[in-house]
């Protein structure tokens, strides 16, 4: 049987659409997104399909889950285009020396989208004074909250802001959260502004192509 988790992350992903853009990102200017802990995929077979000239570089620590990622990238023909890691994207400690090793190694690229689901590793990541040094022009981020952090969406933000970047809310719930955030110069919406923007939902990262995630 196909696990929770799985369904869980397609529904919130094609059903829930909670990946669109708030600003406006210009597909073909894509090149380049780095995906932290990709689980089954799902969230990979959005960013390929919305953005047709990107090669997508993805870490999942867990084995089973970086197997069936692949599967749904080879099923959906997607695998030329995506790099698959087995390791990094969790708090364990050796994870994120291999992420921020990842990392290191992108240094002097333009990573167009960054997306953070780290289960409580956002914190050390953020934190970490490489960081803010990479050339990253939008990060979706999910929050956790932990015992260190109660307080994660206001702390994320609040680091998010100091590193140069537009926050913008996509949900907050009581123990999670998700965010999208941009570099200042980056905004491509004439006009917006940040108490406008958190409900728009841009129409390019709709995609026609038919994805078939093997879930």
């Amino acid at each position: 049987r196909t696990p929770d988790i799985y369904a869980d992350a397609a529904y919130e992903i094609f059903v829930r659409r909670l990946l669109q853009v708030p600003v406006r990102i210009p597909p073909e200017r894509v090149q380049l997104i780095v995906d932290l802990g990709a689980n089954a995929g799902m969230s990979c077979l959005y960013w390929l399909a919305a953005y047709w000239r990107a090669e997508v570089l993805a870490f999942e620590p867990r084995p089973d889950q970086a197997a069936q990622c692949r599967s749904n990238l080879a099923r959906n023909g997607f695998l030329s285009r995506a790099t698959v890691h087995d390791g990094a994207a969790g708090p364990d400690d050796g994870d994120l020396v291999q992420v921020m090793d990842l990392l290191r190694g992108l240094e002097g690229k333009r990573i167009d989208i960054l997306r953070v689901s780290m289960h409580g590793g956002e914190y050390t990541l953020l934190q970490d004074s490489t960081f803010g040094k990479h050339d990253i022009r939008a990060i979706v981020l999910e929050w956790h909250q932990s015992e260190a952090h109660p307080d994660g969406e206001a702390w994320c933000s609040e680091r998010l802001k100091a590193l140069g970047f537009h926050v913008y809310q996509v949900f907050n719930q009581r123990t999670r959260g998700m965010m999208w955030a941009y570099r200042k110069p980056t905004i491509l919406v004439s006009g917006a502004s940040e108490a406008s923007l958190p409900d728009a939902r841009d129409a390019n990262a709709q995609s026609s192509a038919f994805i078939s995630p093997n879930v």
